[in-house]
């Protein structure tokens, strides 16, 4: 009965099932149920290995009548706007493999007697406010392969037991508070193929041990305050990994000069860690990189010219601003038909931009040093043009305000722009913000633009030209 509108049910719906003792799955997901009693005078449902019951809005406390289903095997009660402590009991449930509670607002601890249950393989609590520890009695799950604990408001370190879940294959402990080291017991997670870890307050160095999870796809120690220098012994066999987020820590990355990595990562975001001042050139193995993060990495070099065809036919995000990056944009950039961000602002670049790639969503070369005109032919799918703090110069071409229906946001000021702002009245137009202050600008700015209904003229949103 998933999906069937019982928001009209009366409150007594589950004295009603309770008269089927041999009922044996009942699945009421997104069924519009507002209603969980909080007891039965007797629980007849002895048979039931099922419940499903996603998706309400039960506005109520944990039901303590759950522990007494000692058959159940799957209980999930996730998106169902239950709130305070969860009691202790699940200690009865000793055949519950599968148990989702996320996305609710339970408070308070996590019970201790959960981390009994010899049969539980996948945990969901993520998207709670459980203000408490990871106590050393989660090494007794055993059975688990999946666990979610993602933004719980845990607290504590991440216990060393944790190292004896050989069976994980899913680790989500991120968006919580946790702080100390990663222990080093988290290599022996043998069978573990996500690692998420970001968004907390760990730090450290990061144990070589992680270095031994030959099945990891997905690590992410993202948003810590991990310290150290990571070096080919942490990676040295993760031949399976396609993720690899690390950014916002103050961690060097470092490898030797000759090193070719085991995998292939589709994704790379590392920004604020220290890479530099040399472009890593261990990046030219990488053929199917779909985003790459490099901000902000103290890289000081030029781009060499495989960087622009090792992963042109899959790359659709590059972020290498905010270093010191010199050179000249490449003429190959025009063929790289899967990039729709590119942002190398605040660096070093010099000359003119070439033809832009076909489906560019969002261009940002603001700060640099380049010059002569703007480019005339630009993708109809841009909706992010950030060309300020350059040498940019001649005329606006009238396609960037007539032609670009997507354009929510044009930046072209700090440069040296001439002539008129191109006057026509854009149809559908999406422009939000548009800054064009401290150019050659003359005339008045078109009434046709500051009509537009969208935009938000707003003074910190610059028009100055000169009359």
């Amino acid at each position: 009965m998933n999906f069937v509108n019982l928001s009209t049910a009366s409150p007594d719906w589950l004295r009603a099932v309770n008269q089927l003792p041999s009922l044996q799955q009942l699945y009421l997901s997104g069924c519009g149920l507002t209603a969980l009693p909080d007891s039965l005078s007797r629980v007849n449902l002895t048979a039931l290995t099922t419940l499903d019951l996603r998706g309400n809005f039960f506005n109520s406390t944990f039901p303590s009548w759950l522990f007494e289903l000692r058959s159940l095997s799957y209980l999930a009660i996730s998106n169902s706007e239950l709130y305070g402590t969860v009691p202790a009991g699940f200690g009865n449930l000793t055949r519950l493999a599968q148990l989702d509670l996320s996305g609710n607002s339970l408070s308070g601890s996590i019970p201790v007697d959960l981390w009994s249950l010899a049969s539980l393989t996948t945990l969901d609590l993520s998207h709670n406010s459980f203000t408490s520890p990871l106590l050393p009695e989660i090494g007794n799950t055993t059975s688990l392969s999946q666990l979610n604990l993602v933004q719980c408001f845990l607290v504590g370190s991440i216990p060393a037991e944790i190292g004896r879940l050989t069976s994980l294959t899913e680790l989500r402990l991120s968006g919580n508070s946790l702080s100390g080291r990663i222990p080093a017991e988290i290599g022996n997670l043998s069978s573990v193929t996500q690692l998420d870890l970001g968004h907390n307050s760990l730090s450290g160095l990061i144990p070589v041990e992680i270095g031994k999870l030959s099945d990891l796809s997905s690590l992410d120690l993202s948003d810590n305050s991990l310290e150290g220098t990571m070096s080919e012994l942490h990676f040295v066999n993760l031949t399976e990994l396609v993720v690899l987020y690390a950014y916002a820590n103050p961690l060097t990355i470092r490898f030797d000069h000759d090193w070719v990595p085991p995998f292939q990562l589709q994704s790379i975001k590392v920004d604020t860690c220290d890479l530099g001042p040399a472009f890593p050139r261990w990046l030219r193995s990488q053929e199917f990189l779909t985003d790459i993060d490099l901000s902000n990495t103290s890289i000081e070099d030029t781009l060499p010219d495989w960087f622009w065809n090792s992963s042109s036919s899959t790359i659709m995000d590059i972020n290498l601003s905010h270093n010191k990056i010199g050179g000249v944009l490449p003429a190959s950039l025009e063929s790289m038909a899967t990039l729709m961000l590119l942002n190398l602002s605040s660096n070093l670049f010099r000359g003119r931009i070439p033809v832009l790639p076909p489906n560019l969503q969002a261009l940002d070369l603001s700060s640099n040093s380049l010059s002569g005109s703007l480019p005339s032919t630009i993708s109809s799918q841009l909706g992010y043009l950030f060309l300020s703090h350059n040498y940019l110069h001649g005329s606006i071409p009238s396609s960037y305000v007539c032609d670009l229906q997507q354009l929510y946001a044009l930046d072209l000021s700090n440069n040296q722009i001439s002539g008129e702002i191109p006057r026509c009245r854009p149809e559908g137009s999406q422009l939000l913000f548009v800054n064009l202050a401290n150019n050659k600008l003359r005339g008045k700015f078109p009434d046709s633009i500051g009509n537009l209904g969208n935009l938000q003229m707003q003074t910190q949103w610059l028009f100055a030209c000169e009359v």
